[in-house]
């Protein structure tokens, strides 16, 4: 059904805080059309691309009550607030947020286990790592971002410590704000939901290979890439790949299970432990057991 719809409400993250797990219990009410992409990412990475290539994502909807979309990215990006409300000024905006710490060591160890075997505080003190990894955790300074640019009753504040507990009821207060039937339990209620897949290959490779991909799929006429372009790519980036697993894997990489070292959590918890507490007073909740340390 060709619609001219775009979002009802946007899923803005956080990254590491449940958000492939919200995107398909969200995608799956009969209520609420969601894109297959779980990251469209238009606000931040593809806004250059126009608003005509933004509504092409819902080209699929089919008549559900609202529309939405998530892009973990955007809790952090200074630019998508505005962005956002230029184009959906009503637009709800749902955000998870999760112990920081625990979120920021959370996505060392996604990355880390794909392409590279740092150390967590190497990648702390690593500027463009630090900024991906820690910045995202200030989330009373995102909310105030957001707040400057949507009314406060259009933001909801769920937590991921709620999610582990019982995500039932996590996903019906979702529906709830979102005002559709908040009494429907997704299939997956008790599941667990991996974003992506594990390539272990350094993120590098990963991202070139992505760029190469899609330059395939949007230039090329349709049997000029499958014919032609793709046999090739597949097999020169195969190549590499296996090249990177006999070089870089044997090395070995620590454990997520290990734990983060004690000295490094509460340099951690020193960091975030303002905006945690700014957390506190703007949503009523008790965050003390955030803190092993700091307090």
């Amino acid at each position: 059904m060709k619609d001219d719809r775009l979002p009802d409400f946007l899923h803005i993250g956080a990254q590491k805080a449940g958000s492939t797990w919200i995107h398909y219990a969200l995608k799956e009410h009969p209520d609420i059309f969601m894109p297959e992409n779980d990251n469209v990412s238009f606000f931040d990475v593809y806004h250059h691309r126009g608003e005509d290539w933004y509504q092409g994502q819902f080209d699929e909807y089919n008549g559900e009550k609202i529309v939405g979309e998530e892009s973990p990215g955007y809790v952090k990006h200074p630019l998508v607030p505005k962005r956002a409300v230029n184009l959906i000024p009503d637009a709800k905006i749902v955000l998870c947020v999760r112990n920081p710490v625990e979120r920021a060591y959370s996505q060392w160890w996604h990355a880390q286990k794909n392409w590279t075997n740092a150390p967590f505080e190497y990648a702390l003190n690593y500027h463009a790592a630090n900024s991906a990894i820690i910045v995202p955790g200030f989330y009373d300074y995102h909310i105030s971002r957001w707040e400057e640019h949507y009314p406060s009753d259009q933001i909801k504040i769920v937590f991921f410590d709620d999610f582990t507990s019982d995500n039932e009821s996590f996903i019906q207060d979702i529906y709830d704000f979102l005002g559709v039937d908040n009494e429907y339990a997704p299939s997956i209620v008790g599941e667990r939901i991996k974003a992506g897949k594990d390539f272990n290959e350094p993120g590098s490779l990963y991202r070139a290979r992505r760029r190469v991909r899609n330059g395939i799929s949007e230039l090329s006429p349709d049997i000029v890439r499958d014919e032609i372009l793709r046999p090739v790519y597949n097999k020169s980036a195969g190549t590499l790949f296996n090249a990177y697993q006999k070089i870089i894997k044997p090395i070995g990489r620590s454990g997520y299970e290990e734990g983060m070292n004690p000295d490094t959590r509460r340099e951690l918890e020193q960091i975030y432990y303002e905006s945690i507490k700014n957390l506190e007073r703007r949503t009523g909740r008790d965050l003390g057991h955030w803190f092993e340390y700091a307090e």
